[in-house]
């Protein structure tokens, strides 16, 4: 969006920091922009009896590196190393979210080539992030996706990777600006999280306004354009 001229008669935003960024970085006019979105994931039932326990999960939601050229191996070469060390001084499974691009066969070649040992340890997920997903998540890392978003959701602690980021969307500067995340300025930073979860505890609580869900009501009068567009709504300084 921040390199696209806006041409759609509207455009929904989850949020407070999705409809900020429409109209800070995109350009977007105030009254094409209507909050809302789709619901975000439910916590875990606390109620019910828990699944039989297994080892957490250190997950970390890839970005589609190769579709967009970048050069795979200059990217994994590097962090798959590092990552598996994290999991095992953390003592948790790594194990990898791909994005909807990317094939889990790909992304197993990719592990076998600079993991070979330890691979078969390894778990790779495509699809929808699952409710168990959520539930074996001890932490995140991502680079720019709005999985940060519902991470903070879940209370989960999530660790930005800055290094890995693209130059132009300006979507991980957006999640630093409302709180959401810790940013990692290098490769070299993975080593610290042990101790910045110690320190921090875990990601800021998700504020009430940064997501919200959208009404079907609601989205059947935008559909049929029987209501206004304009929705104020108070943007953090």
């Amino acid at each position: 969006m921040a390199v696209k001229l806006p041409h759609a008669d509207i455009y929904l935003a989850k949020g407070e920091i999705e409809r900020d960024y429409l109209l800070r970085s995109c350009g977007v006019p105030a009254v094409k922009v209507v909050l809302g979105g789709q619901g975000l994931p439910s916590r875990p039932d606390t109620t019910k009896p828990a699944a039989p326990a297994s080892q957490p999960w250190l997950v970390f939601f890839t970005e589609p590196y190769q579709a967009a050229g970048w050069r795979t191996e200059e990217v994994y070469g590097d962090l798959l190393p590092k990552l598996w060390s994290l999991s095992q001084t953390c003592e948790l499974k790594l194990v990898f979210k791909i994005h909807p691009f990317e094939s889990v066969k790909g992304h197993r070649r990719v592990l076998r080539k600079y993991l070979p040992e330890h691979e078969p340890r390894i778990g790779v997920i495509a699809g929808a992030p699952s409710p168990q997903l959520w539930r074996n998540t001890c932490f995140a890392l991502t680079v720019q996706s709005t999985v940060a978003l519902q991470c903070a959701a879940q209370g989960i602690p999530v660790f930005l990777c800055s290094w890995l980021r693209d130059t132009t969307s300006g979507y991980l500067e957006q999640f630093a600006r409302f709180g959401i995340g810790h940013v990692l300025e290098s490769a070299g930073e993975l080593s610290k999280i042990p101790h910045l979860l110690e320190m921090k505890g875990k990601t800021v609580e998700l504020r009430p306004n940064l997501w919200e869900t959208m009404d079907p009501a609601k989205l059947r009068d935008l559909l049929l354009r029987t209501t206004s567009f304009s929705e104020p709504i108070k943007v953090q300084a």
